[in-house]
């Protein structure tokens, strides 16, 4: 059995790839709903906080998700570094 080491510049495409994805999913609705007014719109009345708020949640999740592979690849891996391990949980 082959073991693969995936390199920091494997993640980083994977990672630019997922926001390309969803960028594209994010324009594409937005045409699809036709409506870019109303969007424009929404996007004024935004309540800023409460992205700050969203986003320190989600980046919540991807260091928890870090943390969790760091503690358990460091037993297998000992040269694991938390950095390394951030990203891939990200």
């Amino acid at each position: 059995m082959a073991m693969t080491i995936v390199s920091p510049r494997f993640l980083r495409r994977g990672l630019e790839l997922f926001a390309a994805i969803s960028l594209a999913g994010f324009v594409g609705l937005l045409f699809y709903g036709n409506n870019l007014n109303r969007f424009l719109e929404a996007m004024v009345t935004l309540r800023w906080g409460w992205l700050v708020l969203g986003i320190a949640l989600a980046s919540l999740d991807w260091v928890g998700g870090g943390l969790r592979l760091w503690v358990l690849a460091r037993h297998v891996y000992p040269g694991v570094t938390l950095r390394g391990s951030m990203v891939a949980g990200g």
